[in-house]
C-alpha cells in the first residue's frame, strides 16, 4: 500500500521575503538593544555598587562614631575624674609659676632615668589601673594618656612620649578654650607593627559644673576596617578600597598607606562629586592602558563632626568583568542584527538579479511571432 504525502513547494523569493518580514523587526529590535544595553547594564551594575559602598561607608561611620563613645565613657570615668580633679587641686596648691617649673623640669629630664619616679606614679595610679584593664579588652586601643588641665600627664597606661602636652596640637583642639571637645587626628601607619591608627582626644569635665579638668588621649587601631571593606566581596572581582580626600589609600587590595599611593579611580570620582554635587554614585572611570573600572563611591560623612577623617569609600570592577553575566543579551541582539542585514543584502542580490533575467527572457519571446510570418509570407509569394 503506497504512503500517500504531501510535497509542499515554496518559492524562493517567497522565503526570502517571509524570512525578511520576520527578521527585520528582530533586527531593528537588536539594534535598540544593542544601543541601549550598555547604559542599562551599567545603571544596574553601578546602582549596586553604590548601595554597597554606601553600605560600606555607614558601617565605617558607625565603627568611628563607636570608639569616640568608648572614649567619651572613659574620659568621664570616676577614676579619671579624681585623677585630674587630685592632680588640679596640687596645681592651684603648689601656685602656677611653681608648678609649671616643675613640669618643665620633668619634661627637660623625660628621656633619662632621672624621669623614673615620675613615669612610675603615672603608670600605677588607680586611672591607670583602669586604663589598662579595659585595653587587655579591647586591643584596638594602643594606649591611653590622661593629662591635667595643664597638659601633664597624670595616668597612662604606657609611658608616653612626653610629659608635658599643653603645647600639642590635639590637646589645645580638645581644651577648645575651656569649653571641652571631641578631637580625631588624621590616621597614621606606624611601620613597625604595620598598622593603621587614629588619635582620639577627649576633654575630662568636671560633673556639675562642666569646667575642664583634662584630656585623655588615646592611639587606636583602625585595622578592622580592612575586614569590614572585604566582608561580602568575591576575592579577585570586585574590590573596595578606604580612601582620604585627597585619594591617598587608606586600605585597598594589596596597599598599605606606606606607599602613598593615590587610587586610579579618584580623579573621575572626584569630577563627578565636583559635578553633580553628591557625596553618593557611581562613574566609569579610565585609569590608564586602555582600562577602565565601573566605580561606585560614597562619602562616611565623618569629616561633618570631625575635621581629619575626610574619607571615602569606593567599590570598582573592571568594566568588562561587570558587566559579563549580562553580555550574552548584547551579543544575542548584536547576532541578530548581523543576520538581519545580511539577509535584507541576499534578498535585494536576489532581486536584482532575478529582475534582469526575466527582462532578458522575455525580450526574444516576442521576437519569434514577426520571424514566422516573414517566413510565410516569402513561402506565399514564390
Amino acid at each position: 500500500m503506497a504512503t500517500e504525502g504531501f510535497d509542499v513547494r515554496i518559492s524562493l523569493q517567497r522565503l526570502l521575503v517571509g524570512m525578511l518580514l520576520v527578521i527585520v523587526p528582530l533586527s531593528i529590535l537588536g539594534l535598540y538593544i544593542t544601543t541601549h544595553s550598555d547604559k542599562v547594564l551599567q545603571s544596574t551594575v553601578g546602582n549596586h555598587f553604590r548601595i554597597i559602598a554606601e553600605s560600606k561607608a555607614g558601617q565605617i561611620g558607625q565603627f568611628v562614631n563607636d570608639l569616640v563613645v568608648i572614649m567619651g565613657a572613659l574620659a568621664s570615668s570616676p577614676a579619671v575624674r579624681e585623677e585630674t580633679a587630685a592632680a588640679d587641686t596640687a596645681y592651684r596648691a603648689a601656685g602656677g609659676p611653681a608648678a609649671d617649673r616643675r613640669i618643665q623640669s620633668i619634661q627637660e629630664h623625660w628621656d633619662g632615668p632621672q624621669s623614673a619616679p615620675a613615669v612610675e606614679m603615672i603608670l600605677s595610679t588607680r586611672a591607670a589601673h583602669m586604663l589598662s584593664s579595659y585595653r587587655a579588652t579591647d586591643p584596638r586601643f594602643l594606649r591611653v594618656t590622661v593629662t591635667d588641665n595643664s597638659g601633664a600627664v597624670v595616668a597612662a597606661t604606657h609611658k608616653p612620649t612626653k610629659y608635658f602636652y599643653g603645647d600639642d596640637q590635639q590637646w589645645l583642639a580638645a581644651y577648645a578654650g575651656g569649653k571641652g571637645a571631641i578631637q580625631l587626628g588624621d590616621v597614621k601607619y606606624d611601620s613597625a607593627t604595620k598598622t593603621n591608627y587614629i588619635s582620639i582626644a577627649a576633654p575630662v569635665m568636671e560633673e556639675g559644673t562642666g569646667r575642664f579638668l583634662g584630656a585623655a588621649q588615646a592611639l587606636v587601631d583602625i585595622s578592622p576596617i580592612a575586614a569590614m571593606l572585604n566582608r561580602g566581596l568575591v576575592e579577585g572581582g570586585t574590590h573596595a578600597s578606604l580612601i582620604k580626600d585627597d585619594g591617598t589609600i587608606i586600605f585597598g587590595p594589596d596597599v598599605s598607606m606606606l606607599m602613598n599611593l593615590k587610587a586610579r579611580e579618584y580623579p573621575a570620582v572626584s569630577d563627578a562629586i565636583t559635578a553633580a554635587g553628591r557625596a553618593t554614585g557611581y562613574v566609569v572611570a579610565d585609569i590608564g592602558g586602555g582600562l577602565r573600572n565601573l566605580t561606585a563611591f560614597a562619602d562616611t560623612e565623618l569629616k561633618r563632626d570631625y575635621q581629619n577623617l575626610g574619607w571615602m569609600v569606593i567599590v570598582a570592577q573592571d568594566e568588562r568583568e561587570a558587566a559579563a553575566p549580562l553580555r550574552a543579551i548584547g551579543l544575542f541582539a548584536l547576532l541578530m542584527l548581523i543576520l538581519g542585514l545580511l539577509m535584507t543584502v541576499i534578498f535585494g542580490v536576489y532581486f536584482h538579479l532575478h529582475r534582469r533575467q526575466r527582462i532578458t527572457d522575455i525580450a526574444p519571446a516576442e521576437e519569434v511571432p514577426e520571424q514566422k510570418e516573414v517566413a510565410a509570407t516569402s513561402i506565399h509569394s514564390t
